[in-house]
């Protein structure tokens, strides 16, 4: 728990940089151990005027560069409570806008002597192997309309729901919507909410306006990477049936399609699914008999949680072909991004920004995304400053980033 409140507390004040867990032995004795913990982290560090503060219960330290931050300012005086009862207390080093450090020593007891053997970080990975997820239900007869404007998002929910069994027909576009709609009797359409030219708002008014009749009989769920608290009454407003945050989770896809689909288009599957199980690596080919499909250069990426892209993605296969889509398109959305702004087009920049931020979050490029929505707010809001600011170093970032994913998996 003091671990786990002091890293949650150096990442909510680290805006760049890094933040880094040490741990130390230092002697051993036949009923215990004692170490050193430390956590550095170059966030924004401490005023020397704020040190006396520091554990005072609800104090936010610097409050004009911290009001972005939630939390009730407890963590510091539980956690010095805590240690207090374990016969420590936590240390502080800081520099005022270049980070902070603290630390603590520890006894701990010895519960079992036995060594636990070698150990190395590199395959740990190995230790955890995914089961082939078993949807919960099948619906041949079921027919899905999908659309959203960036191919990669069609591909990765095709991917997620191709175990269903399901009819999906896919658009790229508000009209393309239409035209499909128009020809086709759909269980439910799925339908993005921003998109050029005609958004999903715009979209699902013109559905209701041309084809009243089947459009009221057809749940039209809202697919949308705003995933603020307002988002979804904000959706239901404009007259959506429901809301999907993006990047889709499989449960949460497979939980709405339950919901909205003909129950008599649906057949339960009985079998038990397990998505992941802890082996060890001499049995893994008991559990999932697939070799691996990720190339080891892949796994190197420091930027891509693989385990977050996979679980987006449905499977490796898919997440393999989801990398494909996105670094494929990285160097031409780099340079429109560059081109939206030299033009000082705010809207196409912000919209841009919006399909990155989605496509970065289901590949599990969670830093991509998360700067990619700083970048969308700032859009939004017109704060040329802040866009001017932070988009050189981030389309840098992305497009290293997609040419790190290509020299992977075409190797």
């Amino acid at each position: 728990q003091v671990l786990t409140n002091l890293l949650t507390n150096a990442v909510k004040y680290t805006e760049k940089g890094d933040v880094t867990l040490t741990l130390k032995l230092k002697t051993i004795t036949d009923d215990g151990f004692s170490m050193d913990a430390e956590i550095t982290d170059t966030g924004i560090g401490i005023k020397e005027s704020e040190m006396d503060k520091l554990y005072s219960a609800f104090d936010r330290l610097d409050l004009e560069r911290t009001k972005h931050i939630e939390g009730s300012g407890l963590g510091l005086s539980i956690t010095q409570s805590l240690l207090s009862l374990m016969g420590s207390r936590i240390n502080v080093e800081s520099q005022y806008g270049k980070g902070s450090r603290f630390f603590f020593s520890l006894r701990q007891g010895i519960c079992d002597k036995t060594p636990i053997g070698p150990f190395e970080p590199s395959s740990a990975k190995d230790t955890v192997r995914r089961k082939k997820h078993i949807p919960s239900f099948t619906a041949p007869d079921a027919k899905l309309l999908i659309v959203d404007d960036t191919p990669m998002n069609l591909q990765v929910l095709r991917g997620l729901l191709k175990r269903n069994d399901l009819c999906i027909n896919t658009a790229g576009s508000g009209k393309e919507c239409l035209d499909l709609f128009e020809k086709g009797d759909y269980d439910i359409v799925f339908l993005d909410q921003r998109m050029p030219n005609m958004d999903g708002i715009e979209t699902l008014s013109e559905l209701k306006k041309r084809f009243p009749d089947s459009a009221a009989d057809t749940p039209v769920i809202c697919l949308t990477a705003n995933a603020f608290s307002s988002a979804k009454q904000e959706m239901l407003k404009a007259g959506f049936t429901d809301y999907l945050p993006k990047p889709v989770n499989l449960s949460d896809m497979e939980a709405m399609l339950l919901k909205y689909l003909p129950k008599e288009k649906i057949h339960m599957n009985s079998a038990q699914n397990d998505d992941e199980e802890t082996v060890s690596p001499s049995k893994k080919n008991t559990v999932d008999p697939t070799p691996d499909l990720l190339p080891e250069a892949l796994l190197s990426i420091t930027e891509l949680d693989t385990d977050t892209g996979i679980e987006y993605c449905g499977d490796e296969e898919d997440y393999l072909d989801a990398l494909r889509l996105y670094s494929s398109s990285a160097d031409d959305r780099s340079r429109q991004l560059e081109k939206h702004l030299n033009e000082n087009d705010m809207k196409s920049f912000s919209l841009l920004i919006h399909s990155i931020k989605s496509t970065s979050r289901a590949i599990g490029a969670l830093k991509i995304s998360e700067t990619a929505a700083r970048l969308e707010k700032a859009a939004g809001e017109n704060d040329i400053e802040t866009v001017t600011g932070m988009a050189p170093g981030f389309i840098k970032e992305y497009g290293s980033l997609g040419k790190q994913i290509d020299d992977s998996i075409t190797r």
